[in-house]
This record gives structure tokens, C-alpha cells and sequence, in this order.
């Protein structure tokens, strides 16, 4: 198959090699500039709803801010800023805005002491101990990578949040934890329940039983719905889904003939 045309661009004075089509983004984390974002993941679509991944496009004498995890390269000769002075105060904004929505997330803090914005300085809201910034990438990796669509936006404006369906414990939950596990914030936990042996998905309210190993018996953080989604798709004939990561290892090495 053929690639991509190769062309160049310009990034703050250096010109760098691209493919036509390149994720913005992508090529200039793999060049080694240093750009912030929350709401990027390569797994899922590119939504640039954090915006903190801004830079400046300059193409003659016109300029203009984009989300680069949205960009595609396409054009040779574009110059890329990625700390103009625009830029630099568009993102001091944002942080200022999630610093006042989310004061305990630890990506903010560290966002806000990068770009010098202190405490005082975010906007007033109010005490707050929300810690979802609407990155949406809990509800792209549960409805493109799982195709689950256990949860969604809901409502507008200053009430628009992250749910499940009718804010109930939804059916087409698994318990496989992608939502914990791409939210940059902490918003979604995982919490092992050990006396009742079961996992919960914080806030959609969901419980979901562990799973014993079928050669040692130790119970691993694994749900019993995550189980039958694994058995069903992926190992259908056997059941090597039901065995914890280090009976699996063992299981593996055994069939290579590795000590």
C-alpha cells in the first residue's frame, strides 16, 4: 500500500518531517515538543473539547488557534507555534477554569504550576469537590472501543454531566474499568469491596462480583461480566479468560516450554 506523500512544516523555527494526514498532535509529542491535553487518547476519536492543546497556524500573513489533536497536516509550509503569546494566555484561561471546577485533581495542579497559575487566581465557583472536567473520554472509549454505551452526556449547559442511562446502574456495564482507566482526573474509580468480594464502578453505581481463578482459587479484579464479555468474543472453546494473571503468565510460559 502506498504512503502518505512526506511534506514539511515549520514548528517554533524548526522545520519537521510529516506525513500528509498526520495527527497535529501526534507528530509534535513525537518531535518532542511538550503540549498539554486531557481529553486526547490514540484508542478513540479526537474531540478537542479541553482545548489545551492549542497552538497557533500560521500560513502567510493569517493566523489561527487550533486544537491540534484535531488537525490534520495537511499542507506543506504551515508554521506551528506552540507557546505564542495567544496560546500561552488561552491555556492559562482553561487552567484557571478547571483549577476553579476540579481543585483536587492532581493533573490540574500540575497544569497550574507549570503555567503559573495559583489558586487565587482561579475563577470563583465557589467550594467544589467535582473532578469530572467533560473530556468525554470515558463515554468515547465505552461506545467506540466497547460499543457498550453504558454511558453518555446528559443535559445542558451548567447541568450537562457524564451517566448512565436514566442515571441507573446500566445493563450493558461490564465492570471492565476503560472509563477509570482513560479518566484523566479520577473522577471514575474502581473500589475492591473485599468482604463482599466485589468491585465498584464510582459514580455509575455499579457493583459487579469478582472473579475466583480456576487453578488457584484466588478471587482477582476481574468482574463476572467483564468474564463472560472476554469468554464470548475472544475464548470461546475454553476457559483460559477465568484463569488470574499469574496462573495466565504460568499457563503461557507452560504451552512455550519456557521455565
Amino acid at each position: 500500500m502506498q504512503s502518505n506523500p512526506h511534506i514539511y512544516i515549520r514548528v517554533n523555527g524548526l522545520d519537521i518531517e510529516a506525513e500528509k494526514d498526520d495527527n497535529l498532535l501526534e507528530l509534535l509529542q513525537a518531535n518532542g515538543f511538550h503540549i498539554p491535553n486531557l481529553c486526547y487518547h490514540k484508542g478513540v476519536t479526537p474531540y478537542g473539547s479541553c482545548r489545551l492543546c492549542s497552538v497557533e497556524i500560521r500560513e502567510g500573513n493569517k493566523s489561527n488557534i487550533v486544537t491540534s489533536c484535531t488537525y490534520p497536516v495537511r499542507r506543506e509550509g504551515i508554521e506551528v507555534l506552540t507557546k505564542s503569546n495567544e496560546v500561552v494566555q488561552i491555556r492559562k484561561m482553561i487552567i484557571k477554569f478547571l483549577l476553579s471546577r476540579t481543585p483536587e485533581a492532581k493533573i490540574v495542579q500540575k497544569l497550574a504550576d507549570e503555567y503559573d497559575v495559583s489558586n487565587e487566581e482561579r475563577f470563583e465557583t465557589g467550594s467544589s469537590s467535582e473532578r469530572c472536567i467533560l473530556c468525554g473520554l470515558c463515554v468515547r472509549v465505552c461506545n467506540e472501543a466497547l460499543q457498550k454505551h453504558a454511558i453518555s452526556f446528559t443535559g445542558r449547559g451548567v447541568d450537562r454531566k457524564v451517566a448512565p442511562p436514566f442515571e441507573e446502574p446500566s445493563e450493558e456495564c461490564i465492570g471492565c474499568g476503560a472509563c477509570s482507566f482513560v479518566c484523566p482526573t479520577g473522577a471514575i474509580e474502581e473500589k475492591i469491596i473485599p468482604d463482599k468480594e466485589e468491585k465498584e464502578i464510582a459514580p455509575w453505581q455499579g457493583n459487579f462480583k469478582l472473579i475466583h481463578c480456576k487453578i488457584c482459587g484466588k478471587s482477582y479484579y476481574l468482574s463476572d461480566k467483564t468474564i463472560d464479555e472476554i469468554s464470548n468474543k475472544t475464548y470461546p472453546d475454553n476457559d483460559f479468560s477465568e484463569f488470574c494473571p499469574e496462573c495466565k503468565r504460568k499457563h503461557v510460559a507452560s504451552s512455550l516450554n519456557i521455565p
